[in-house]
């Protein structure tokens, strides 16, 4: 095994048009067919654990990852820079554009969750965030 343990990691493919095609996978059992998968469509991992995507970085180290949280500190973007990872957080705690502005000045992409209402997600797009994840399609 990978020795990531028997968390989930989510793997995401982008099936062009900016449609996100997600894989959800047992990190125990991130399998190489998985990995080639990754380096073939350029997908992404995310994981609500940091100690999962460290170690899968020592397996596929040029991997894209995105820690997930529902919390925003400053500490977290710093070891994000340091990990060179981006992050998938909840959008409730980005209620400020200077917070998603010292992510991108970090050098790290933001996704956000979940955001259903259409002028929210123009807000948090206009501040510099390059994902958001939906439940509707508008």
């Amino acid at each position: 095994g990978l020795g990531l343990g028997y968390k989930f990691v989510v793997i995401i493919f982008s099936i062009g048009m900016g449609i996100m095609l997600l894989c959800y996978a047992l990190a125990g059992n991130v399998a190489p067919l998985t990995l080639t998968l990754i380096a073939i469509f350029g997908g992404i991992f995310i994981s609500f654990s940091l100690e999962n995507l460290v170690n899968l970085r020592q397996v596929c180290p040029e991997s894209v990852c995105q820690f997930l949280t529902g919390q925003y500190s400053d500490e977290l973007i710093e070891t994000l820079k340091e990990k060179k990872m981006d992050l998938d957080i909840w959008s409730g705690a980005l209620d400020e554009e200077a917070k998603v502005r010292k992510c991108l000045d970090a050098g790290i992409e933001v996704n956000v969750w979940t955001v259903d209402n259409k002028e929210e997600a123009e807000k948090l797009v206009s501040w510099g965030v390059q994902y958001v994840t939906s439940n509707i399609l508008e």
